[in-house]
């Protein structure tokens, strides 16, 4: 039919006159403006000869252009194969339609004029608008094209801002899509089809495109392999955004999640022998916890593997292959100076796995120490809790004095009595507060994937600030530690304190004394001397937690330097160590500590002795009756005040003979005491 139309019309004009309408006729074509929802009106013929002859660069007004409603009005010069080498105003070209393409495509059924709505008259106008699919393609059309909110998700994304800013080289939905050649998204001749995408895309983003078919893959995809990425994958379809923006998914902290759509996937990764527990372990590094709490500036997956030309490890042009580890690492902003000892060990190593080796036994042991130790000191807790409840209901005396207000036996009892020194209650406020600043600022990096812990961090004030804290309370401990050296080395009271805190044969007599008691087979408490087994617990294990916190967090804040002597697995090691003795550590102080020292029903709800250094004479009958006969043979407490209540208090009595031996006896003996 057209072959005959073109006949007719060079019959009339001429074979002279033809080049000329064609050019007229091809400029001219222009669309309709269709309002949302509304029916189009086909283009309409100009009716004055002069105005065709205007538009169409000197045709004469009898050309004959077809004036049926379909679409062969259009294709009367636009399906001309001349046309393949026009250029529309903008410079792109595009003129010639495919009458077989555009009759197999999606919109094969439409009037041209739906589309080019601004064509309201052939032959048309010269710079025609660019063609807006929303014009139909929105939520609630009565055209009946697919609904969707993507054209929605595309004038946010960064192509669609481009757009709307006027930049000429922003994609429109027809330069991804096609232009009168759209097929179906699964249709294998789409453009926007799986293994169709890296053209479409590398028409603007060569560069992108060359790296990522170069890299593994790219070279599956165009293999054919389904579960190979393709650039959708990662930045999605329509709401593609910038990498530096927040919102985009692969903005370096949503990069985790972007690879783990994949690399997480079990069954994935089972088809190609990979671990699919690398994202998780990656997640719970220093790394990935930085990510997690919002830090921009610290590797990502990408950041090792590359963007696009990601290679197997066992590639010597891999960044991740062991001979290019040291200087993937190396950068300039990430760890400068790597040595080869970065690549000595496991790269992505969890504590859970046995493959991890070292890493996996060390933390089977810290966690068989935190459960047995955690389990002793609970259980001791109970038991305690235990006795002074049956002590109560059966109406016995629980040790304690409870003297009449104001009687003397009160006023004795409660007379003061140095315990501790200024500088002893320094180092204990020093280690105090080094300690809780450690435990707010580390708890939230253990517990990383908690809600909780994002809050926490939040409230702390953020990562980078909660390192900085850190770091400064890990210092003040390290002094702490190096003074209480210096303490007990060249300080009389630091050497006897030392001296009296260390275990010994009797200590261990105390315990099975001690829980005989609680379980009813001692009718009295044990007399525990200066420091018992209770305090002396506490004392070694900061000496313990002090070496293994100190050490291991000296080799992860100077890894770099610290992996010029170790290799990468000695560092995961010394993570584990850190993280697990961290968490022995603050259970001791929270549960056990805090409970002997502060809030068991006898000290509740302080013992202020940590503060201001005083005990008194009740306190020490009750708890340290071996330290009040070393007072009483030194003269420190007057030997007056306890041969005073000794007739009143049976410990009193037994501490004047334990201190004064026969002597203190016979006394008691002549006076009838002993009747």
């Amino acid at each position: 039919m057209i072959k005959d139309r073109v006949a007719m019309c060079r019959g009339q004009i001429g074979m002279r006159t033809y080049p000329s309408f064609l050019l007229s006729a091809t400029a001219a074509l222009v669309f309709l403006a269709v309002p949302s929802g509304s029916s189009a009106a086909p283009p309409r013929i100009a009716a004055d000869s002069a105005a065709v002859g205007i538009a169409t660069d000197g045709v004469p007004s009898g050309a004959v252009i077809p004036s049926d409603g379909g679409n062969r009005r259009c294709l009367f010069c636009h399906s001309r194969e001349e046309f393949k080498d026009k250029a529309r105003s903008d410079g792109r070209k595009g003129l010639f339609v495919d009458t077989e393409a555009f009759g197999a495509s999606v919109h094969g059924k439409r009037n041209c004029w739906e589309c080019h709505a601004d064509a309201d008259v052939v032959p048309h106008k010269k710079g025609l608008e660019r063609v807006q699919c929303v014009r139909c393609h929105y939520v609630g059309n009565t055209v009946g094209a697919p609904e969707s909110r993507r054209y929605k998700q595309y004038q946010e994304s960064v192509h669609g801002r481009l757009a709307a800013s006027g930049d000429a080289r922003a994609p429109l939905c027809q330069d991804c899509h096609g232009t009168h050649e759209v097929r179906p998204a699964d249709d294998p001749t789409s453009r926007v089809h799986r293994k169709n995408l890296p053209d479409d895309c590398g028409r603007c983003h060569s560069r992108s495109k060359a790296e990522y078919l170069e890299g593994l893959h790219g070279q599956q995809a165009a293999k054919g392999n389904v579960d190979a990425p393709v650039c959708t994958d990662c930045h999605s379809e329509h709401e593609i955004q910038r990498p530096s923006d927040p919102t985009s998914k692969v903005f370096s902290t949503h990069i985790p999640e972007a690879c783990g759509r994949c690399h997480e996937d079990q069954q994935v990764m089972d088809r190609y022998g990979l671990n699919a527990k690398n994202v998780a372990t990656f997640k719970s590094s220093f790394h990935g916890v930085a990510l997690k709490f919002g830090v921009t500036k610290v590797a990502n997956c990408t950041s090792c593997h590359e963007h696009h030309r990601i290679l197997p490890p066992d590639d010597p042009r891999s960044t991740v292959s062991p001979v290019r580890v040291p200087e993937t690492c190396g950068k300039a902003e990430c760890h400068p100076g790597a040595s080869a000892n970065f690549a000595r060990g496991k790269m992505h190593v969890s504590s859970h796995d046995e493959s991890s080796g070292k890493i996996y036994w060390i933390a089977r042991a810290f966690m068989l120490l935190t459960i047995s130790v955690m389990a002793g000191l609970v259980l001791h807790i109970a038991l305690d809790l235990l006795r002074r409840w049956l002590n109560r209901r059966r109406g016995k005396k629980d040790g304690h004095h409870h003297p009449k207000p104001g009687s003397r036996l009160a006023e004795i009892l409660a007379t003061p009595v140095r315990r501790l020194d200024l500088f002893v209650r320094i180092q204990h406020a020093n280690m105090a507060i080094a300690c809780i600043l450690l435990i707010f600022t580390g708890i939230p990096v253990k517990f990383h994937e908690s809600a909780w812990a994002a809050s926490l961090m939040s409230v702390i004030g953020g990562l980078t600030v909660t390192s900085v804290i850190h770091r400064l309370a890990a210092t003040q401990l390290i002094l702490v530690s190096l003074t209480h050296l210096f303490y007990i080395i060249f300080t009389r009271p630091g050497r006897y304190n030392f001296w009296n805190m260390l275990p010994g044969p009797s200590d261990l007599e105390d315990v099975f004394h001690n829980i005989s008691y609680f379980l009813g087979f001692k009718k009295d408490k044990p007399r525990f001397p200066r420091f018992s087994y209770l305090e002396k617990f506490d004392y070694w294990a900061v000496y313990w937690g002090c070496v293994v916190m100190i050490l291991s967090g000296a080799v992860l804040w100077f890894q770099t330097d610290a992996m010029r002597f170790i290799s990468k697995d000695w560092l995961d090691v010394a993570k584990e160590m850190h993280s697990d003795e961290a968490m022995l550590a603050t259970l001791a102080i929270v549960i056990w500590h805090m409970f002997n020292a502060h809030i068991n029903p006898d000290k509740f709800p302080m013992n202020k002795v940590f503060w201001n250094g005083w005990t008194n004479i009740g306190e020490l009958l009750e708890e340290h009756p071996k330290e009040l006969i070393s007072l009483l043979r030194k003269g420190r407490v007057k030997r007056e005040l306890l041969e005073e209540i000794q007739g009143h208090d049976p410990t009193a009595a037994a501490v004047l003979v334990e201190a004064f031996g026969a002597e203190e006896a016979a006394r008691r003996a002549s006076s009838g005491e002993e009747d």
